[in-house]
Parts: C-alpha cells; sequence; structure tokens
C-alpha cells in the first residue's frame, strides 16, 4: 500500500484532506503530521509521496524538502502545498527542485493532487 505523508501544521486541513483522501483514494495509506518537528522522523525513502506546506512555523516547508532529501526522499516524489502565490512559489522552487508546486487555495490545481493520487491508486491496484 503506497505511504504517503502529508505535512502541514493545520490540523484541520490535514483531517479535511485524509477524509477525502479515505473516500476517493482507499488503496493510499495517508498518515498526517501537523507538527513538523515530529515529522522528521517520519521521513524515509519509501514514501510514494511526501506533501509539504511551505508556511509552517519553527520549521517551514523549504527547510523540510531539504531535509527530507537528505533523508532519501527522491524529489520527484515531493509536493508543496502553499497559499503563495503559485507565481511566488515557482521563484523559490527551481524546476526539478520537486515534484510540483501548488496553490493551496486555487481549486484548478487540486486537480494535479488529485491526478498523481489517481496514479498512486493505479499503481496499488495493479500490485
Amino acid at each position: 500500500m503506497p505511504e504517503i505523508l502529508l505535512i502541514d501544521d493545520d490540523p484541520l486541513f490535514c483531517r479535511q484532506m485524509a477524509a477525502w483522501m479515505q473516500e476517493r483514494f482507499p488503496r493510499l495509506r495517508l498518515t498526517t503530521c501537523s507538527d513538523p518537528l515530529k515529522a522528521l522522523s517520519l521521513l524515509n525513502e519509501d514514501l510514494a509521496l511526501l506533501i509539504l506546506d511551505l508556511e509552517m512555523p519553527v520549521l517551514d516547508g523549504q527547510k523540510l524538502l531539504e531535509y527530507a532529501k537528505q533523508q532519501g526522499v527522491d524529489c520527484k516524489r515531493i509536493l508543496i502545498l502553499s497559499s503563495v502565490g503559485i507565481e511566488g512559489l515557482h521563484q523559490r522552487f527551481a524546476m526539478g527542485e520537486c515534484l510540483g508546486v501548488l496553490n493551496k487555495q486555487e481549486p484548478k490545481q487540486w486537480k494535479v493532487l488529485e491526478m498523481i493520487l489517481e496514479g498512486l491508486d493505479r499503481k496499488a491496484a495493479a500490485s
């Protein structure tokens, strides 16, 4: 079962995401963590997808991205979420630094996340 880790300091967002994913993608296992420091121990090379909130106190998503890569998480399996406009996100993250950057508040961009999860779900179904 593909393991997905969501790190976001908003517990409500984590619960909503978990409920949505459980309903839509029951073959995927989502772990959520609203404390970025506690999440450090959850980062490993076996993650199918790591979803990071960019704006978090103490340890932001950009620092977590670097740490995750040091722990063996493939950059092509890391997705950054933010409230920052998409142009600002593209300026902060170079192409190839991660799988993608999505604005949390833009519904059209959630289609990208849905496509990624559908791909992981198909892969899990084939296993």
